[in-house]
């Protein structure tokens, strides 16, 4: 697929380029395949030999991505400029933003960066197990995650029996939501299938919550609930 995107006209990656980016990224994709069986069978040191591998191959792919620019103070926001120059409102220089240059979790969660080389996503758990998909594309801008769905099983780590994770869009639509079966206890994993809609198969993703991500996240209902119940005792 990247080798295709990376033959447009408007790609951005020279012809002498073209095959060098679909080796690097046919090889990042089977690299998800290898990095989760190795941390299924707790090999750490094959898990962080995968990961090292696959920032290498990151690395080739990000030497063609097209240049973005942005203010540095954000006076327009999120918008972006496709050549470096000045700020209409403030006059600083604008700078160049960098693609997977931050792969912090934004809300507490696990951070993945897909097959694809361009989108990102977080997974976060609560207390009361409700299971959250946050989305981003390579600078890291959150994504409206109507674009996507989203299926998957939920179980707790070292047991077989799994239950079924229906994913739904959330009431902000700032993420997909689901809610973990209420069986199901801590530790707990979640095999998530995301499809990104672009004609390619479903993509897979694991995670591992040994307890609730560290900033939790409730749902719009439950606050709403917190905030009777305190007013009720005020």
């Amino acid at each position: 697929m990247i080798g295709q995107l990376a033959l447009k006209a408007d790609s951005g990656v020279p012809k002498s380029a073209v095959k060098e980016v679909n080796i690097a990224g046919r090889s990042l994709a089977a690299k998800f395949d290898a990095i989760d069986k190795a941390g299924d069978s707790g090999d750490l040191a094959g898990t962080k030999k995968e990961f090292e591998e696959m920032v290498k191959l990151a690395e080739i792919l990000d030497n063609y991505v097209p240049k973005v620019f942005a203010c540095p103070m954000k006076c327009e926001g999120e918008k972006t400029y496709p050549a470096a120059g000045k700020c209409p409102k403030c006059g600083m220089a604008i700078t160049q933003l960098k693609s997977h240059a931050d792969h912090d979790a934004k809300h507490g969660g696990t951070f993945f960066m897909a097959p694809d080389n361009k989108h990102h996503l977080e997974g976060t758990i609560s207390a009361k197990k409700e299971f959250r998909i946050y989305f981003y594309d390579e600078y890291t801008k959150p994504i409206e995650p109507g674009k996507f769905t989203a299926e998957g099983t939920a179980w707790t780590s070292g047991k077989d029996v799994d239950k079924p994770l229906k994913m739904t869009v959330g009431p902000k639509k700032e993420f997909l939501t689901g809610q973990v079966d209420e069986a199901i206890a801590f530790p707990i994993r979640v095999k998530l299938f995301i499809d990104f809609k672009d004609k390619e198969k479903p993509q897979v993703f694991d995670f591992e919550f040994t307890e609730p991500s560290k900033e939790p996240a409730d749902t719009d209902k439950d606050k709403e609930e917190d905030k009777e119940k305190k007013h009720s005792h005020g």
